[in-house]
């Protein structure tokens, strides 16, 4: 199977999403996902909990998708487990043939469950790079050592920023950066144009998360799921007006991915919220990326 590390270096744009996971899925429910997924993506991201409802555990997605001839980007939360499980966690994703992982620091649980449980929090996420980069390079699992990823946030940065705090997970380890969900082009150009005259582009690819909103609840949401994420209220009142929401949802995501496939300094998307595999699907088909994304 090719390895994410080697599509990002093969093709133009690479086109990522989220596979959904819950408790209620079997593993004939993944399957089918992953089904729909295939034509459209080059990887799968797979979550690690990050919400507070019990749901498949990523190694086990991961390979469910390995199986099923998707690679899989495996997140792994510092929120819910110490470093001794998270060391634990690399090393199996690497037995289990998975070459790509994005470490995280993890989300605040919500207050409702304050005092009923604790997050963990004892590892940093330079820190966990630097763990599983070691793991990655000692390992006699993966040649090459893991691919690693690292989360941003997307914002318009003032003149004098100079991204230290992405060149300390550069320099942990990280080889690609992929930021939390947005649907403001302007702001996301602002930011990747940063990122390039700072020549960071050139240490690292560049994958912007967008989310696929199927309902105008869903856009107004987006900050509960992903915190700091806006969507605007242009986006929002489109979606309560339409007729059709979910197609509507579909036709902003493939906008936006059209945008995305011609700013440059832009390596390819995460398609984030996916409840509905299909329309992430139509929404990539209809952008035309598939036809754009060509190998060098």
């Amino acid at each position: 199977m090719t390895t994410f590390r080697d599509t990002i270096r093969r093709k133009d744009f690479v086109i990522t999403a989220e596979l959904p996971l819950n408790a209620d899925q079997s593993m004939l429910d993944l399957q089918d996902h992953l089904a729909v997924l295939r034509p459209v993506v080059d990887a799968v991201q797979v979550g690690c909990g990050e919400g507070v409802d019990m749901e498949i555990a990523s190694l086990a997605a991961a390979t469910v998708a390995r199986e099923s001839g998707v690679e899989p980007i495996v997140h792994l939360s510092s929120r819910d487990r110490n470093r001794i499980a998270l060391q634990n966690d690399i090393l199996g994703a690497a037995a289990l043939g998975v070459t790509a992982l994005i470490p995280r620091r993890g989300e605040k649980l919500p207050s409702s469950l304050r005092g009923r449980v604790k997050g963990v929090f004892d590892t940093k996420v330079a820190q966990l790079l630097t763990i599983a980069k070691l793991i990655g390079e000692n390992s006699r699992f993966v040649e090459g050592g893991l691919f690693l990823g690292c989360l941003v946030s997307v914002f318009r940065p003032e003149e004098d920023w100079r991204a230290e705090r992405v060149q300390d997970k550069l320099e942990a380890g990280a080889g690609f950066l992929q930021t939390r969900p947005s649907v403001e082009l302007d702001v996301i150009k602002d930011y990747v144009s940063k990122l390039v005259s700072l020549r960071l582009t050139h240490r690292a690819a560049v994958i912007i998360g967008v989310p696929l909103l199927t309902s105008a609840a869903a856009a107004r949401t987006i900050g509960d799921r992903h915190p700091g994420g806006t969507v605007p209220d242009a986006i929002i009142g489109r979606l309560a007006e339409a007729a059709d929401p979910r197609a509507e949802g579909v036709r902003l995501l493939a906008s936006l991915l059209t945008e995305l496939a011609s700013v440059p300094g832009v390596t390819g998307v995460a398609i984030l919220d996916v409840e509905d595999v299909g329309a992430a699907a139509e929404a990539v088909k209809l952008s035309g990326v598939l036809d754009q994304a060509g190998s060098e």
